[in-house]
Formats: C-alpha cells, sequence, structure tokens
C-alpha cells in the first residue's frame, strides 16, 4: 500500500503538485511518484539541497493548467536525506522517480 510522499516546494512556479505517493520502499530501494496537477512537464534539473534529494519541473508548449510565472518549481524530499535521485521521468500526468542510498564511498 502507498504511504504519503512528504514534498518540499522550495520554489513555487508554474508547475504544480497535488501529492507524492511512495509506491514501493525497502531499505536499498524507493520507488515513488508525484501526481501533477499541471500536466505535460518536464524535468530538467536533478541534485541536492542540504543533502537532500532535488529536482526542477518546467512547463512545456504542452504544459496544461499553467499559470503566468514561467518560472520552475523546485521540490525537495526531506524525509530522503542521505538518498540520491537514480532515476526520474515526467510523464503527462507524474512525475516517477527511483531513489536509492548515498553509499559510504560516495556513490
Amino acid at each position: 500500500m502507498s504511504e504519503p510522499l512528504e514534498l518540499q516546494i522550495v520554489v513555487q512556479g508554474d508547475p504544480r503538485v497535488n501529492n507524492g505517493w511512495i509506491d514501493i520502499r525497502h531499505d536499498d530501494i524507493v520507488y515513488a511518484h508525484i501526481d501533477m496537477h499541471t500536466k505535460n512537464c518536464e524535468v530538467r534539473i536533478v541534485g541536492y539541497s542540504d543533502d537532500m534529494p532535488a529536482f526542477g519541473i518546467y512547463t512545456t508548449t504542452r504544459s496544461q493548467e499553467i499559470g503566468e510565472t514561467a518560472q520552475y518549481t523546485e521540490i525537495v524530499l526531506p524525509q530522503f536525506k542521505g538518498w540520491y535521485i537514480d532515476f526520474i521521468d515526467c510523464a503527462r500526468y507524474s512525475v516517477t522517480m527511483v531513489l536509492l542510498p548515498v553509499k559510504d564511498d560516495g556513490q
């Protein structure tokens, strides 16, 4: 059963999210998705913010339900401090991702 994914919106731009869910969770891998209010967006930036996984979502020419700020939305995943985003993909209605723990050797 899915559990809520804690999302911290650092910069609120045109792309808006509804909620996030952890679909599969083990000690060494997490599969999660975010339900998007704004459709047809894309992920362009993946990195860290204070050792927490972070990413930026942008609108495209195909995006729906957008505002007028023309700014990206930056999201941080605070409950996964010490983890990194190994895979992330933006589909029409959602953003899916796989997170892995950072190992002692920095990977």
